[in-house]
């Protein structure tokens, strides 16, 4: 399910009740359609995204992916020669500057 909701994000993003959607997935993703209406209709749910997505916002995190590196944000699908970059340079400062083996 999660790989359908990333996969067809933009069709269900802007609609005002995206439920009925996320239901019509349920077959393609192996589901039992009344697990995902419970899974729906359950407050506790509905209060664990919406904190969830709360957070992500105070935190900065304006987009998907985001990743948290210390202390900063790395948002998107970057490339790994990206993500290298950045933790190579975390790995310098931790260490004193010592090389990265590999």
């Amino acid at each position: 399910m999660h790989d359908l909701l990333f996969r067809y994000q933009d069709t269900w993003a802007p609609l005002k009740e995206a439920g009925p959607f996320f239901l019509s997935l349920a077959d393609s993703a192996g589901l039992s359609k009344p697990a995902v209406l419970t899974c729906l209709e359950s407050p506790e749910i509905l209060q664990a995204v919406q904190a969830d997505a709360e957070g992500a916002a105070r935190s900065g995190a304006g987009s998907t992916p985001t990743f948290y590196i210390e202390g900063g944000l790395l948002e998107g699908a970057v490339p790994l020669s990206v993500f290298r970059k950045v933790l190579d340079s975390v790995y310098a400062v931790k260490t004193g500057g010592k090389a990265v083996r590999r």
